[in-house]
């Protein structure tokens, strides 16, 4: 089973708040986050787990709970990408199938711009309807009642530590995945991964991508029926980096898709 996100959130969550006491360093914009040094070890749990993780000022804090409780009633991960952001401006494609509310978190240590975009192309403003908007010094906290389908993007620049998530209240979901034989994953050995989805999941297809969400390759599938129901069952040779598994169909009225397992697979730690 995908870890339950709420019990992850709170844990990984509950760490990154406690980063924004770390020291201070000299350069860049003042104050922190940007000229923090948080804790490295916090951000592994959150990506380890599929917590979440934000930077929030030491004054920004308090309003951390709107967080934690969203997170907590958001369990579809739509989006997750982190890691350490190269300077320029990044976007991400968000498919949204029919869901009812969508969480944005979006946070950078040295923050320069975050947006999100409806599939019109207008950028999200706070007096949206359905809207609740929270801006902070490292980033936005969106959550956003019944989205339109469509492709959502997010848009992002700055630099040093990130991680955007994008997570939905949705009744289509993906459970897994299993690997076999059990056991840690180790890199260029192969593995079978099997998961299942609702019923109302069409032309399931899998990828892996890295921890900033770039593609590795798709997982063939074929699906396998026995007592316990219907599953869908790939090969994947793990590369020797971490990454995610990204799970992407059509819906039973035709729109696009997209869950992913939140927690990062590394094979590295195998070792």
């Amino acid at each position: 089973m995908w870890p339950p996100p709420a019990a992850v959130a709170l844990v990984a969550f509950s760490a990154a708040a406690l980063a924004g006491a770390q020291d201070q360093q000299p350069g860049g914009r003042p104050g922190w986050p940007c000229n923090g040094r948080p804790d490295p070890s916090y951000f592994r749990i959150a990506e380890g787990t599929g917590g979440q993780f934000f930077l929030f000022h030491p004054s920004e804090v308090a309003d951390s709970g709107a967080l934690m409780a969203a997170a907590m009633s958001h369990g579809a991960t739509v989006l997750r990408a982190g890691g350490q952001l190269a300077a320029g401006l990044h976007h991400f494609a968000v498919p949204v199938d029919r869901v009812e509310s969508l969480l944005f978190s979006l946070s950078v240590q040295c923050l320069q711009v975050a947006e999100i975009v409806h599939p019109s192309g207008a950028v999200l403003q706070a007096a949206d309807p359905g809207v609740e908007y929270h801006q902070y010094e490292a980033g936005l906290i969106v959550t956003i009642a019944r989205p339109d389908p469509g492709e959502w993007r997010v848009r992002l620049s700055g630099n040093r530590l990130f991680l955007v998530t994008v997570k939905a209240k949705a009744s289509l979901s993906v459970e897994g995945p299993r690997f076999v034989p059990d056991g840690p994953l180790q890199a260029g050995v192969a593995r079978v991964v099997r998961f299942s989805a609702s019923a109302d999941a069409r032309d399931v297809h899998a990828r892996l991508v890295t921890q900033g969400f770039q593609d590795l390759g798709a997982i063939p599938l074929r699906i396998v029926r026995d007592e316990t129901g219907e599953d869908f069952v790939g090969e994947l040779t793990p590369p020797a980096r971490p990454f995610r598994l990204v799970v992407t169909g059509r819906d039973a009225e035709g729109r696009p898709f997209q869950r992913v397992h939140a927690p990062l697979l590394d094979p590295a730690l195998a070792k």
